[in-house]
């Protein structure tokens, strides 16, 4: 069953559609930052790691944290950029 919608419209609906999904894989990736960090706590209050290999970890936390905030504001604004040419598009048709 197809449901028949405005060119805008499906181009909103398709852009909403990406962000949230989007924002439920930059959630789950900023999950396992946060997972990494408590692990990196808990090696640290116990000395179970020498201090290079938990350096290494909070490293490994910080720039999958920042590839994440990258990655997701460039999605963001990619699908906006779409959304608008799509958009202005319908409108000059």
């Amino acid at each position: 069953m197809a449901v028949r919608v405005a060119e805008s419209l499906a181009a909103a609906l398709r852009f909403a559609v990406h962000v949230v999904v989007a924002a439920i894989l930059f959630g789950l990736i900023s999950g396992a930052a946060v997972a990494l960090n408590q692990l990196t706590l808990w090696f640290e209050a116990r000395n179970l790691a020498p201090n290079f290999v938990l350096m290494g970890m909070l490293g490994l936390e910080y720039v999958t944290w920042a590839a994440d905030i990258a990655c997701f504001g460039w999605f963001v604004i990619a699908e906006s950029i779409k959304l608008c040419i799509l958009v202005f598009r319908a409108l000059r048709d």
